[in-house]
């Protein structure tokens, strides 16, 4: 018996849906590369290599030109209206060719004091004393502090130098002073009335006490600025010695001065050509024993 039941349709197949994956990146676009061709690269290089030898040609050329300066003109100086000057004479030469300088006065230091007593280590060759030890004695004073006051540094207080036969007594009759001065030092009298007296220390050191007229009873301040060229009052310094004479010192203290019955009296140390002092405390001992 036949089928007469309908023959049901083929279904239609469903249309693919693309869903592009979530976080992919875009698709790339490429493009074709732009081709050069090998005789444009050559044309291009040759142009650029004319270019800089053209340059380096011109640097070259330029260099090579010789600078023009431009002529200084020189006036001629008009003729002159006045004499002209006498010609500077140049200072007198050495017989090396160098000029001769005057060297400046450097005045002159302290003799060696090895133990800072005041005393040099000459000095305490000439009193006894210990070039090693500040207070030989052991009394509380210093060596130098006893022999500028006229006391013994070898003796206890109150021996003097002259009770300790140190030093000796000078006296002039003549012009009326006396004073102290070492036993191992030589007096040597000058002029008339013994008008200059040399002290001399064996090594050829000396100091010398010497007399003048003041005929016009001038002020010892007053002589001194008419006696000294070029001297001020503020040069001199006030000093005394041991008995209350009164006197005045030059600045650098190596000359003392005392006045009395139209007499100027000189105390002086010589330094002459020396570059140390050895007996600036003994010459202060011998200002502070005058008697005048």
């Amino acid at each position: 018996m036949p089928n007469n039941s309908p023959v049901p349709a083929k279904p239609e197949p469903e249309p693919e849906i693309f869903v592009m994956p979530r976080g992919a990146p875009p698709p790339k676009i490429t493009r074709k590369p732009i081709k050069i061709g090998r005789t444009k690269i050559l044309i291009i290089g040759g142009v650029l290599f004319v270019a800089v030898l053209g340059g380096i040609g011109w640097w070259m050329v330029r260099s090579a030109k010789p600078k023009v300066e431009t002529p200084v003109v020189v006036e001629t100086p008009a003729p002159p209206t006045t004499p002209p000057e006498a010609p500077v004479v140049p200072p007198e030469t050495s017989s090396t060719g160098t000029p001769e300088v005057t060297p400046e006065a450097i005045p002159p230091r302290s003799g060696v004091d090895a133990d800072s007593d005041g005393l040099t280590d000459a000095e305490e060759d000439l009193y006894k004393s210990n070039v090693f030890n500040p207070d030989t004695d052991g009394d509380l004073y210093l060596d130098g502090n006893e022999v500028f006051h006229l006391y013994s540094p070898v003796g206890q207080t109150p021996t003097t130098l002259l009770d300790s036969g140190l030093v000796k007594i000078y006296q002039n009759q003549t012009f009326g002073f006396i004073l102290w001065y070492p036993a191992s030092w030589e007096a040597k009298e000058k002029g008339e009335g013994s008008r200059e007296i040399d002290f001399i220390a064996p090594s050829g050191e000396s100091i010398t006490v010497s007399a003048s007229d003041n005929l016009e009873n001038k002020t010892l301040e007053e002589w001194y600025l008419a006696n000294t060229p070029g001297a001020k009052p503020e040069d001199l310094k006030p000093l005394a010695t041991k008995g209350g004479k009164t006197g005045l010192q030059s600045e650098d203290r190596f000359t003392a001065y005392f006045a009395k019955d139209g007499k100027i009296l000189t105390v002086k140390y010589n330094l002459e050509n020396r570059s140390t002092i050895e007996f600036r405390t003994t010459f202060g001992m011998m200002i502070r024993s005058l008697v005048y």
